[in-house]
């Protein structure tokens, strides 16, 4: 068992409310993803990169990620890391890791904020994701 699994299963047992059910559908739609249902804990695979969406204490988590190739990894992370700065999502931390072969950022915007706030965060990651993967190493 890999550690994303691992984790999935560990937080699977959250619970959502109707209202972050329903805030869940409409980022779901927004961002063209097609679920049967928003549950509490969910991947997609949008080549190339791998989007986890999880509902933790009524809020909402955002990870991104996409494959690096092994001599670059370190380069990458610390390009992403620089990149993590308070402006690049105001009132949102960004953070940056390396999990397995995957480059990762991930956010938690403020419980109060919706799918439209949330799918700027989505679409942040992704370019600098995309622009870290292009960087000439």
């Amino acid at each position: 068992m890999d550690d994303m699994s691992r984790y999935r299963m560990q937080t699977w047992g959250n619970r959502m409310d109707l209202q972050m059910e329903r805030r869940m559908e409409q980022f779901l739609e927004l961002s063209g993803l097609s679920a049967k249902r928003a549950e509490p804990c969910m991947e997609f695979i949008v080549p190339p990169c791998r989007l986890y969406i999880e509902c933790l204490d009524g809020r909402i988590l955002l990870s991104l990620g996409r494959p690096v190739a092994a001599a670059c990894r370190v380069d990458v992370l610390k390009l992403l890391l620089g990149q993590c700065l308070s402006t690049r999502l105001p009132g949102v931390p960004l953070r940056a890791c390396l999990l397995q072969d995957h480059s990762f950022l991930s956010c938690s915007p403020a419980r109060d904020s919706g799918p439209g706030h949330w799918m700027a965060c989505h679409q942040e990651m992704r370019r600098l994701l995309d622009a870290a993967a292009g960087a000439p190493w």
